[in-house]
This record gives C-alpha cells, sequence and structure tokens, in this order.
C-alpha cells in the first residue's frame, strides 16, 4: 500500500500540471547550450518540441530560450567561412538541417534564441554572422541570471 502511494505522489509531482502554477501562467525554461557536439545539438532541438507538445496538451503555455555560448557558438551562426568552425565537417554535413529546426522552433514554437556577446569576441567572430532573431547578450552568465530572477527554470545543456 505504501508503494502505491509513493508512486502516486511521484506521478503527480513529475507532471508539469503539478508544478506551481507561475503568476503570468506561463512556464518558463532556459537552456543554457555550450555543447559544440552536432549529434547532441540536434538531439537538444529535438527534445524542445516535444516537451512545449507535452506542455499543450495539458493546456499549458511553454515559454523556451535557448541560450548559446562557448562552442554551441557554432550553431548561432549564419555561415561558417571567417570562423574558428569553417573546417567543421560534422557542422557542415548537417548545417541546412540545424538551420530548418532552429527556423521551425523560432516559427512554431516561439522558442528565442539568444547568443553571447562575450563567446563572440573570445572566438573572434563578427556578430553580423549570427543568424537573424537571436538576441545577442553581453554575457551568458547575466543573462543567466536575469532570466532565472524572472521565474526561468534553468536546464543545463553540455
Amino acid at each position: 500500500m505504501k508503494q502505491i502511494f509513493v508512486a502516486l505522489v511521484f506521478l503527480l509531482v513529475a507532471t508539469p500540471a503539478a508544478a506551481q502554477k507561475p503568476a503570468d501562467g506561463v512556464y518558463k525554461v532556459i537552456y543554457d547550450c555550450k555543447t559544440g557536439d552536432v549529434r547532441t545539438f540536434i538531439s537538444i532541438l529535438g527534445s524542445i518540441p516535444f516537451t512545449a507538445d507535452r506542455f499543450s496538451q495539458q493546456g499549458l503555455e511553454l515559454q523556451a530560450i535557448v541560450l548559446m555560448h562557448s562552442q554551441c557558438t557554432r550553431f548561432a551562426l549564419k555561415d561558417l567561412e571567417g570562423t574558428p568552425f569553417s573546417d567543421d565537417k560534422a557542422l557542415k554535413e548537417r548545417f541546412s538541417e540545424i538551420t530548418e529546426r532552429i527556423k521551425s522552433l523560432q516559427t512554431s514554437y516561439g522558442v528565442k534564441f539568444e547568443q553571447c556577446q562575450a563567446s563572440l569576441n573570445n572566438l573572434k567572430i563578427d556578430p553580423a554572422k549570427v543568424r537573424d532573431g537571436y538576441t545577442l547578450v553581453p554575457s551568458a552568465y547575466d543573462a543567466l541570471i536575469l532570466h532565472q530572477a524572472k521565474g526561468y527554470v534553468y536546464i543545463p545543456l553540455f
């Protein structure tokens, strides 16, 4: 009997609807992307619509931001020419797919993308190379702190 009770409590706690509802009614998440691995990044892009759809099925609104910095910067670029990533064969092979997935997330799910300016500076990449629709933030760490203060749940992606 105790096991059944524990299982029921777990199921209630593990669903988004059981979480305390935000004051504005919108559940917020910020994905902190540092990975430079193409397969990992594509997998991450695939998990966002899955999560958003699950929330939607429960009548809940999800607002997502993908904050890109460090090696994840490679995925924020319109093109790779003249960047430290110009010889990344795995990225070149899947660049079109990544571009389409990002566009789909922006248009179909309202996902916002932010790029760390400090990472661009460290990698000596012109900010004009960043994809359309991205917001440049001075520092990824500052942005993470500010978003969390606004109620965004932090999910690290490595």
